[in-house]
């Protein structure tokens, strides 16, 4: 069957979905055929109205170059016609190039393209991201296949199958290159976080670093009068999440270790879907399908970016005209452009007195300066900026930021739309999980800002998009009091189901082996006093001997002394 009455078949059917755990078979890929996407113009807004249409039975051999800095035909959603689209600055740009299906023809059903892995990623010279895709009876060898041949979907399908951890090699070369930065261990990185090694040790050790500045956020904390109390309280509330959700958010990444570990995406996912009517907390990461953030170049390319969407007296600021109309699917308004060329519009600030975005915005980004100044551009920045939230339905709130772009944190949705538009959807977007269900009322606020602590995702730390304070607006948990007969039943969930009881296990084995090793310190200096004194009576009584002697001679030599 050819491209072209596939293409034909598929038209009259739904939409495939390849987010399913079903197995993606090599007929199955072949089979797939994309669905065209809508433009969005790489160089100037005005010329949005102006279109070139391709033919519609070549959508799958053809594809758009991407700009570094802006992206050229970038879109998901479908034009009546079913023609793929293009804007007039782009299509010059257009080049012949492999199928999407590429995969099935490269590995063949035989090879099971289930199996195959994506181990590496670049940037090639004119700026495209490739991928290497290695079948699992190769080693060391692969081929590199465009971003573009591989639709979103099923790239993210084959990461799900089982992937390593990607190189943030941006170099050209297929050889690896002793400058290029490599992704830290997921198990094993602290992400400079400062609460680490205090977390390594235990939740009573944690405590006791974040008490100060818990307890000056939130009065709830304030009013268990002693760190002892708080201690109780936060192992409890930390034993809700599950051990390596905690050290990925302090991290690594939450996402890196999904995608690395099924059997702990299975966990995540069912913590978002039991988030539907049920509070709990959730952690946003800006980085890619795999968990790799930006490295320290690119950062610097997206708050050189963000700073000239914030200047409102550029007479033609590009930036602000392509941001702006970035996730719109209707054509601009000629008095829309006008404003936002006047200084009097832009989506993700508060124009006016009361400018408060403007503000924390600089603050992020001078940290963020600050954090990453002794990096080069090539080496991979050893943490992820985070968001914590509070949610009683986490599939509706966690999508209408990571597939439609919605949010109130004004902060990260600029942050996010710059980097898509430098780099394209497949390399920053945000991603979240559900990793604590509350157990009692209490848990929503103040578990909300020890995460917020634990993860430093306040702006004031350049490692966060939270500029408020936390615990304060979840207004949905007046739904949900302690007379509606829920909590008893989440609570019985928590401790039978849920982390609790393996995470109260591994405290007390961390607690045992602290005591143990104490209890040993204390026998060792018990043992070094008493030698101690062993030698300190004995030259006691050395000198007292000594004292003896002295006398009898000096009687001996001077008989008429007194």
């Amino acid at each position: 069957m050819d491209k072209a009455a596939r293409s034909d078949e598929s038209a009259s059917e739904p939409d495939q979905d390849w987010y399913g755990d079903e197995e993606v078979t090599a007929e199955a890929l072949e089979a797939f055929v994309p669905p065209p996407r809508k433009p969005r113009c790489c160089q100037q807004i005005d010329l949005l109205t102006r279109y070139v249409a391709c033919d519609a039975q070549k959508v799958e051999t053809v594809h758009a170059t991407p700009h570094y800095y802006h992206l050229s035909c970038v879109g998901e959603d479908d034009f009546p016609d079913g023609a793929e689209y293009m804007c007039v600055n782009c299509k010059a740009e257009v080049e012949a190039g492999p199928s999407r299906t590429q995969l099935a023809s490269l590995y063949g059903a035989d090879s099971g393209v289930s199996g195959v892995r994506v181990t590496d990623e670049r940037i090639d010279t004119s700026g495209r991201i490739e991928h290497l895709v290695v079948d699992p009876a190769e080693v060391e060898s692969g081929s590199w296949v465009a971003h573009e041949d591989m639709e979103r979907s099923l790239l993210t399908r084959y990461v799900l199958s089982g992937v390593v951890p990607l190189n943030q090699d941006s170099s050209n070369d297929d050889e690896d290159d002793e400058s290029s930065s490599k992704s830290p261990d997921p198990e094993g990185d602290d992400g400079m976080n400062q609460y680490w090694s205090y977390l390594q040790r235990g939740y009573w050790s944690l405590a006791s670093k974040i008490w100060p500045v818990v307890s000056e956020l939130h009065s709830q904390a304030k009013g268990m009068k002693t760190v002892g109390t708080f201690r109780a309280y936060l192992t409890e509330l930390l034993c809700l999440v599950p051990a390596k959700a905690l050290r990925g958010v302090m991290g690594a990444g939450l996402r890196r270790m999904r995608m690395t570990d099924p059997a702990f995406r299975r966990v995540l996912d069912r913590m978002k879907k039991n988030c539907w009517g049920h509070p709990g907390l959730y952690v946003l990461e800006l980085c890619d399908a795999v968990g790799v953030g930006p490295n320290a170049g690119q950062w610097r390319q997206i708050i050189r970016e963000v700073r000239a969407y914030m200047d409102i007296t550029d007479p033609n600021p590009a930036t602000a005209l392509f941001v702006d109309r970035l996730f719109d699917n209707s054509l601009p308004d000629p008095d829309e452009i006008a404003e936002i060329k006047a200084g009097k519009r832009r989506k993700y600030l508060t124009l006016g007195v009361r400018d408060r975005t403007r503000q924390d915005m600089d603050t992020l980004l001078q940290e963020l300066e600050h954090l990453i100044s002794q990096l080069q551009d090539h080496e991979a920045v050893p943490f992820l900026l985070t968001d914590v939230g509070y949610t009683s339905h986490s599939e509706t709130r966690i999508d209408e930021q990571q597939r439609k772009h919605r949010s109130s944190n004004k902060i990260m949705s600029l942050i996010e739309a710059v980097a898509i538009m430098l780099f394209g959807h497949s390399r920053s977007r945000i991603f979240g999980d559900v990793i604590l269900l509350c157990a009692e009322p209490e848990h929503a606020a103040l578990g909300e800002i020890v995460l917020s602590v634990i993860t430093e995702s306040y702006i004031e730390t350049g490692r966060g998009f939270n500029a408020e304070k936390a615990g304060i607006q979840q207004r949905s948990m007046e739904h949900y009091s302690e007379g509606s007969g829920k909590w008893g039943l989440w609570k019985e969930d928590a401790m039978v189901d849920g982390p609790m009881l393996a995470n109260l296990d591994l405290e007390t084995d961390k607690v045992d082996a602290q005591n143990q090793e104490l209890a040993e310190l204390r026998q060792q200096v018990a043992e070094l006093e008493s030698q101690a004194s062993r030698e300190e009576l004995a030259e006691l009584q050395e000198i007292g001997e000594l004292r003896d002697e002295n006398d009898s001679l000096f009687r001996e030599l001077f008989p008429h002394q007194p």
